[in-house]
């Protein structure tokens, strides 16, 4: 899968309780740490003077886009009729699976990562929005380093109560981490995400056609590859999706007083993404 890097295009100072509470001890963690590759005469960076280069670099793969037929297609499966009957014989069921990773920059310390966004809008008009993960609510069913479970409904959306337990298998043909499917209580066959909650506090929601995600860190590293879901309802002759995505990281900035953070807001790029359909 390829990989997009984001450049700088603003730097923002904002007030934050809640990443100042997660977030006490990164001072004297990141005092033991020097330069990355530097000896031991190198002196440490200065964590505290006003940085308008971002520490970061993110890393945005490019999206995929599969549509829900063809996962029934490659496990030789009809299309349950409820699903056929919900979407219609005019627009099709598409997952689009997006990543996001923050890598320290060379020349910086490994500094840990306060909050990190990402923002996909300016879909195509005929799309239709259906469903997002991680949601808010989420984290009220499951709690931090657990496999949730999601299958999809008849409309697309994401369903945490009727997935299968036994749900583990990954799907011929399609080779997309921690998709898989099983038969739930009913004999029915069911197609399933699993999406491991590492983050503890989540903020999202759908903007126009496009979502939104808010990731904090509170006791868990956000300075890892994170994994977002949605669904949508394509027409069958739209082969492609242009959207644009946007991303930023936040990390603490002491010296601005108790709250503050540094955000670094990157360009946004047009991505076109083929739908695997």
């Amino acid at each position: 899968m390829s990989e997009h890097r984001f450049q700088l295009d603003r730097v923002q100072d904002v007030t934050d309780r809640d990443l100042a509470t997660a977030d006490e001890d990164l001072r004297g963690e990141e005092s033991i740490h020097g330069l990355m590759g530097a000896g031991e005469e190198a002196t440490p960076l200065d964590l505290d003077q006003d940085l308008d280069e971002c520490p970061f670099e993110m890393a945005v793969a490019q999206p995929r886009a599969v549509g829900l037929f063809k996962l029934y297609e490659l496990l030789s499966q009809k299309v349950p009729p409820e699903i056929a009957a919900a979407v219609g014989k005019a627009r099709t069921p598409v997952l689009v699976i997006h990543q996001m990773t923050p890598f320290p920059r060379f020349g910086y310390p490994a500094t840990r990562v306060w909050g990190m966004g990402y923002l996909v809008h300016n879909l195509p008009e005929s799309l239709v929005p259906v469903d997002y993960a991680p949601r808010s609510e989420l984290l009220e069913v499951g709690k931090a380093e657990t496999d949730v479970k999601l299958s999809f409904s008849a409309s697309g959306k994401f369903d945490l109560t009727s997935t299968a337990m036994g749900v583990a298998n990954a799907i011929p043909g399609v080779s997309i981490e921690g998709l898989s499917y099983g038969v739930n209580a009913k004999n029915n066959l069911v197609l399933a995400f699993s999406l491991k909650l590492e983050l503890l506090k989540i903020m999202a929601g759908l903007v126009g056609r496009g979502v939104r995600w808010d990731f904090i860190e509170q006791d868990e590293r956000l300075d890892r590859g994170t994994k977002m879901l949605q669904t949508v309802l394509l027409p069958q002759e739209l082969r492609a999706i242009d959207m644009d995505v946007e991303v930023w990281v936040r990390r603490r900035r002491a010296f601005l007083g108790g709250g503050a953070a540094r955000a670094w807001r990157m360009a946004p790029r047009r991505l076109t993404v083929d739908v695997e359909s």
